[in-house]
């Protein structure tokens, strides 16, 4: 959305012009939008593996 904002805020005057990057709003939506890439179970074999292959 902040990518879009820009755009449309260019060579704006005023208030527009001041919107100008992301904020902390934008983040939060992009951040609220990530999903993980390991699963719980390639957690658990990592974890497996650890403690099968950890030197004492």
């Amino acid at each position: 959305m902040s990518f879009e904002r820009d755009l449309e805020a260019v060579g704006a005057r005023g208030a527009a012009a001041a919107q100008l990057g992301a904020s902390t709003q934008d983040y939060l939506a992009a951040v609220a939008q990530c999903r993980p890439t390991v699963t719980t179970a390639m957690t658990g074999e990592f974890e497996a593996d650890i403690t099968a292959h950890a030197r004492f």
